[in-house]
């Protein structure tokens, strides 16, 4: 689910930089940041709070080198998404533990309900993150054109 992009341009890091800073006033939808250290974070601008998380954050890194200035990032979900999902499905694995570890014999394992709903639980938490993840691909291919405008188009790649 964490897809990665790696994107060339021949301009300074100062250059890329102030590039995409100009990018951002066309790009009203895209909340674009750029710390001191070279780091890139675009996300989306006033989405609704409930639904924030499920929205394709990019996280990257300008870095230069002697060709010029190389943008090394991924796609992903919002961190307190995340964070959330993980939450879910690890205790719903610690259940399921628990309860392995309490049952005495195999054949009564398989037919209590509380085994069935954990595993119900965690394929639903994986299935939310999954349609999640193919909902965002609008947005996350409308910040691949925002960030093609600023590199130049025929040294890139994308994986």
């Amino acid at each position: 689910m964490f897809q990665r992009i790696t994107l060339r341009s021949n301009k300074t890091k100062e250059q890329m930089e102030d590039s995409i800073r100009l990018s951002a006033n066309r790009y009203v939808d895209i909340k674009t940041e750029i710390d001191n250290s070279g780091v890139l974070k675009l996300g989306r601008k006033n989405a609704p709070p409930v639904l924030s998380g499920f929205i394709p954050v990019f996280v990257g890194k300008l870095s230069s080198d002697e060709s010029g200035t190389k943008l090394e990032g991924y796609f992903r979900f919002h961190i307190l998404a995340i964070g959330l999902f993980l939450g879910f499905i690890g205790t719903s694995l610690l259940n399921l533990l628990r309860i392995y570890i309490q049952e005495n014999s195999v054949t009564t394992l398989f037919s209590d309900p509380r085994i069935l709903f954990e595993l119900q639980f965690s394929g639903l938490c994986v299935l939310v993150l999954v349609f999640a993840w193919m909902g965002g691909k609008s947005f996350r291919e409308h910040m691949k054109v925002y960030l093609l405008e600023n590199f130049n188009p025929q040294e890139n790649k994308s994986t």
